[in-house]
């Protein structure tokens, strides 16, 4: 299995804080959650700069969860995996019902390839906000979403990325200013997507019925 070693590790120390960094300046001031592992080395990073400011402390999340495998939308999955899904949002705070009351916007942080599992878990929070009888106008306005994408996605042209951006917040039904696509160096990416060693285990579809 790759390590820090393989990658390089000042290289990957200087682009850390530079990539961590600008995900604080597209964060709102809002309360963050890393979705899924990628991301473990940023979410630690801050964790430990923040370790002496709890009020910024107090608001990073690592939610470990993978949407993968309900790419074809909720109707893929059983009854008793909403209900695990629904029991990981309770504990994270991460419930419609949470995320309208809190006083501060819910920024969700993710790596990406296509955007498909972001949209699937915009998918699973409309559900249990339908359910739940709550306006899912009002819980898409406090939510804003930061996408962690190789820069050589976009390199043919800007006008590529731009329209990008519209078809994720038109298919997620999103404010334009809800969405941060953010574009770092592919063996970033591809460490922190594919290579790097993860902390935690993953939690696929599969599992959510097993708590």
């Amino acid at each position: 299995m790759s390590c820090i070693q393989d990658y390089g590790k000042d290289k990957f120390c200087t682009e850390l804080v530079s990539v961590t960094s600008q995900i604080l300046n597209k964060c709102h001031d809002g309360e963050l959650y890393f979705l899924g592992r990628s991301l473990e080395h940023s979410y630690d990073y801050l964790m430990g700069a923040f370790k002496e400011i709890p009020t910024w402390h107090d608001r990073l999340h690592n939610v470990i969860i993978s949407m993968k495998g309900i790419l074809d939308g909720l109707n893929y999955l059983h009854s008793e995996n909403i209900a695990g899904f629904e029991r990981q949002m309770r504990f994270h705070k991460l419930m419609p019902d949470d995320i309208i009351r809190r006083k501060r916007k819910t920024v969700i942080i993710d790596v990406i390839f296509g955007g498909g599992t972001l949209e699937c878990f915009v998918e699973c929070l409309e559900h249990l906000a339908v359910r739940n009888k709550l306006s899912v106008k009002d819980m898409k306005s406090k939510l804003v979403f930061v996408a962690i994408q190789k820069q050589s996605h976009f390199e043919k042209s800007r006008t590529e990325q731009v329209m990008w951006d519209l078809d994720f917040i038109n298919e997620c039904g999103l404010g334009r200013n809800s969405f941060h696509l953010l574009p770092v160096g592919d063996d970033f990416w591809v460490f922190c997507g594919n290579e790097s060693n993860k902390k935690a285990d993953t939690y696929p579809s599969d599992m959510w019925a097993d708590d």
